[in-house]
C-alpha cells in the first residue's frame, strides 16, 4: 500500500518538520516504497539506480552540487530526475530550495518540500513514519 505526498506533509506532523515550498500540484503523487533515496548520482546524470515512487532527499551535498552547475544544466538534471516518476523532493537542513530545483520539479508536477531536520535524522524518521503508515494501510 502507498501514502500520498500530501499525507506525508499533513499527517507526519512535527516529527518531520515539513513545509511545502512549491505548488501543491504534486501532493497527490504516491509514495509506494518507504525507503528514501538521495539522488546525488542521478543529478550527475546516472539514472539507472533511481527508483520511481520514492522520496528523493537532497541534503547539503546535493544542493551544493546543483549550485556548481550552470543554471540551465542544473534545471535539466532536476527535470531528468523528476521525469522518472519520483514521488517528491525534500530539501533538508533548513536550506532554502534553489529555483533550479523548484522550477523544473513544479513543471513536472513533483512537489518540493523542505525540512529543518538534518539529512540523516530526516531519513531515519521519515522511513519509520512511512513504514508504519504503509503497514496501517495493509491492515485496514
Amino acid at each position: 500500500m502507498s501514502v500520498t505526498v500530501g499525507e506525508l506533509l499533513e499527517v507526519s506532523g512535527p516529527a518531520l518538520q515539513l513545509r511545502l515550498v512549491s505548488s501543491a500540484r504534486g501532493l497527490g503523487r504516491e509514495i509506494a516504497v518507504p525507503r528514501l533515496q538521495q539522488p546525488g548520482l542521478a543529478l550527475a546524470g546516472y539514472l539507472p539506480q533511481l527508483h520511481p515512487d520514492r522520496v528523493q532527499v537532497l541534503g547539503n551535498s546535493e544542493v551544493s552540487y546543483l549550485g556548481t552547475l550552470e543554471p540551465a544544466r542544473a534545471r535539466a538534471a532536476v527535470a531528468a530526475v523528476a521525469a522518472t516518476g519520483v514521488a517528491c523532493f525534500v530539501v533538508t537542513n533548513d536550506v532554502a530550495p534553489p529555483a533550479v530545483l523548484t522550477e523544473p520539479a513544479e513543471a513536472a508536477g513533483v512537489a518540493v518540500l523542505a525540512s529543518a531536520l538534518r539529512t540523516a535524522d530526516f531519513i531515519r524518521t521519515a522511513s519509520t513514519w512511512l513504514e508504519v503508515a504503509c503497514m496501517r494501510r495493509l491492515s485496514s
